[in-house]
């Protein structure tokens, strides 16, 4: 149920995050249109283990989480504004200090320079684990050896450049939660990526489009017909992020599934570009007709943009 109290804003959540430069490094140079996802983040988890409060066990995995701190450049949208030039949390950070707290929360990635100083700017938080590896081959035996209690509410935060992540990876994370509901799943979809699929060209083996993208040739079937009515890259990218969401639902049985485009500045640009999509998957149907994300994703990004849900 969604509660009636006052809602807080983006910049309420945003500028929780800004913290001051630690001299570690390396950061996470960004552009402020990133600045919506984590406010997004910053917005849900809360939320998260709110609704999670009574399980005995909370936790969060950050499957390519980065260095932990973001330094963001200058424009970009209203929200990006209002970090221009300060440093940012990045989501480990951000679930590290989600009130109620998660009781574990794991973090990997594949470089080691980006291991070395997430670990360092979470060094004393004993919640904190975080490992060096490939999230394709390694992250679910970290979950393994880490998450003791396998019945216990878990969100997954996938935020890769590309199409580096597996369909097989999403598939073992949404059956690694025992019991009747299955993991939560945030997943980060780079507009420019999904614009340049290419069915005949060498992208399709270097960009890792077939093993990311969900099993068969459906998608392959829709992108051509695409490209025969010469789709724009647009339309290209919302298809495609709507044929996933739809196989997260439909193969693998999840209850809610819900997706946005983050990108156009105000509500009346709708036409303004995509810089990236957001697909959320859940086993907890709203009792309402807007479950918190739904609501987050409506408002919490790109200066409450009006753009249409895909999903």
């Amino acid at each position: 149920m969604v509660s009636n109290r006052r809602r807080k804003q983006p910049q309420e959540y945003l500028i929780k995050c800004v913290v001051y430069d630690d001299g570690i490094r390396p950061v996470r140079e960004a552009k402020p249109h990133s600045a919506d996802k984590l406010t997004i983040l910053a917005a849900y988890l809360p939320a998260f283990t709110k609704a999670s409060a009574k399980a005995p066990h909370r936790y969060f995995v950050d499957a390519l989480a980065g260095p932990g701190l973001y330094h963001f450049s200058s424009g970009g949208s209203a929200t990006g504004a209002l970090v221009e030039g300060k440093f940012v949390k990045g989501s480990t950070l951000i679930a590290r200090d989600t009130k109620p707290q998660f009781d574990c929360i794991l973090a990997m990635d594949i470089d080691a320079k980006n291991v070395d100083a997430l670990r360092r700017r979470t060094e004393g938080d004993e919640r904190v684990v975080v490992k060096r590896g490939d999230c394709n081959e390694d992250l679910i035996p970290f979950m393994e050896a880490e998450l003791e209690d396998r019945l216990a509410p878990v969100f997954v935060f996938v935020d890769p450049e590309g199409f580096e992540v597996e369909w097989s990876t999403i598939e073992r994370l949404s059956r690694f939660r025992q019991g009747p509901k299955k993991t939560e799943l945030l997943i980060y979809f780079a507009a420019p990526s999904l614009a340049r699929f290419n069915l005949e060209g060498v992208q399709q083996y270097t960009m890792n489009v077939d093993r990311a993208m969900p099993p068969g040739r459906e998608w392959r079937s829709l992108l051509s017909k695409a490209k025969e009515r010469s789709a724009s890259g647009k339309e290209i990218a919302d298809e495609m992020v709507k044929h996933y969401a739809g196989a997260l639902q439909n193969v693998l049985e999840y209850g809610h599934v819900t997706c946005r485009a983050i990108g156009p500045s105000g509500p009346d640009d709708r036409g303004g570009p995509v810089f990236y999509y957001l697909v959320y998957a859940t086993d907890f149907v709203p009792t309402s007709n807007e479950g918190p994300m739904d609501w987050i994703f409506a408002n919490l990004w790109g200066s409450s943009s009006s753009q249409a849900k895909l999903f």
